[in-house]
């Protein structure tokens, strides 16, 4: 128990001793004042009826006198707002997720199956949960801020979806044609012109996400992963929990120049409760990325360890408590997003809260019983409210 105006407590104690002081000096026996002198009173005084009597004005009075003292602290203590804090569920944390998503065509069938299972766990969240998208290269692009409009955030994933699934059309429907046949049939080359032009539409997503990709080098990782946890906007509100989710395949160029390093932003996630769940790029489109680097910076000489890769994103993640996943291994994009919910329902989302509550309750019972007891003992002994001598 706790006292919300302690320093009542000590004031009313001087006020206290201050009065009794007085009454005790006011009070002093000095010489015999008013009654009767009588002579021989030992007589009366060693009769029964009389002991009995002192004696039971003797109880009373003390009853009397520690009521009063009784119901003066529970006075006092009252005044004081008794109170005991309790540890309560104020509700549930609310949920603020970046979805950060490499750009480059070498991760279009991933991120093609990634959105439709993002567009899913989105139909899934509760009201106060919020979503944001970060698209990241050798520049990163806020493509959609934190909101809680969801249907926003899903007919913006639907513009990245189109962008994905027709890279994947191109490379792998229509590349295949070439690479098969050496060119495409003459029936779908007006599917492919009017596939071709709509990927023309949507080129300032690479646009967006390429800026000075000659002079920096693609897949800066740790730049998109700094873009989104500095999307988040409080950091050390602890009413939110945070993750970011990222697809990646850790390919940055050797002689790239990102302002912050793949390590170094899962340092920074760390250190402020951001949890990162990574889906990695499998083996497959690994050689084909170190390509890729060679022509973005051909005169560097880039020589990419894919197991070295994965590692340095398994580390990185586990700093953050959050998890890695490789596609491609036993598990398709919708599975990881589903276990991503999964290990984050596990989490103890309550927010809590100490809470004050009064306790005067106790103390006016405390309170009413002297009383009661003061005026029942009054009573016994003649109806006067008052003592005497």
């Amino acid at each position: 128990m706790k006292l919300q105006y302690p320093l009542f407590v000590f004031i009313s104690i001087a006020a206290i001793l201050l009065v009794c002081i007085v009454l005790l000096l006011i009070n002093r026996k000095g010489s015999y004042h008013g009654g009767q002198r009588v002579a021989n009173s030992s007589l009366v005084l060693e009769q029964p009826e009389f002991i009995r009597a002192r004696r039971r004005h003797f109880i009373l009075g003390l009853i009397k006198k520690i009521a009063v003292i009784v119901e003066i602290i529970s006075i006092v203590i009252i005044i004081a707002n008794p109170y005991k804090e309790e540890e309560v569920t104020a509700g549930v944390k609310k949920r603020d997720i970046m979805i950060c998503m490499d750009t480059s065509f070498y991760l279009d069938d991933l991120n093609d199956e990634f959105i439709d299972a993002l567009e899913d766990v989105i139909d899934g969240l509760d009201s106060g949960d919020r979503v944001g998208v970060t698209l990241y290269s050798s520049s990163s692009l806020t493509y959609v801020p934190l909101t809680d409009d969801f249907e926003y955030v899903k007919s913006k994933l639907d513009v990245l979806k189109e962008y994905f699934s027709l890279g994947v059309k191109l490379d792998q429907y229509y590349g295949g044609y070439v690479v098969s046949q050496g060119s495409i049939p003459s029936d779908l080359m007006d599917d492919y012109d009017a596939d071709y032009a709509r990927m023309e539409e949507l080129t300032w997503i690479h646009d967006a996400t390429s800026i000075n990709e000659s002079e920096k080098g693609p897949f800066l990782v740790g730049d998109g992963v700094a873009s989104c946890l500095y999307s988040f906007p409080a950091l050390k509100d602890e009413e939110r929990t945070r993750i970011i989710i990222l697809s990646t395949e850790n390919t940055e160029a050797v002689g790239a120049d990102p302002v912050v390093r793949l390590p170094e932003a899962c340092e920074l996630c760390s250190k402020y409760n951001v949890k990162l769940y990574a889906l990695f790029r499998g083996e497959a489109a690994f050689s084909q990325a170190g390509r890729a680097n060679n022509f973005f910076l051909s005169d560097v000489e880039t020589d990419i360890d894919y197991k070295s890769a994965g590692d340095e994103l398994r580390d990185c993640v586990n700093t953050t408590d959050g998890k890695f996943y490789e596609y491609g291994k036993g598990m398709t994009p919708k599975q990881i997003v589903e276990d991503i919910e999964n290990t984050e329902a596990k989490e103890s989302k309550e927010v809590l809260i100490n809470k004050q509550i009064n306790m005067p309750y106790a103390f006016v019972a405390i309170f009413l019983f002297a009383f009661a007891a003061y005026v029942t003992a009054t009573l016994m002994m003649g109806g006067q409210f008052q003592w005497k001598k």
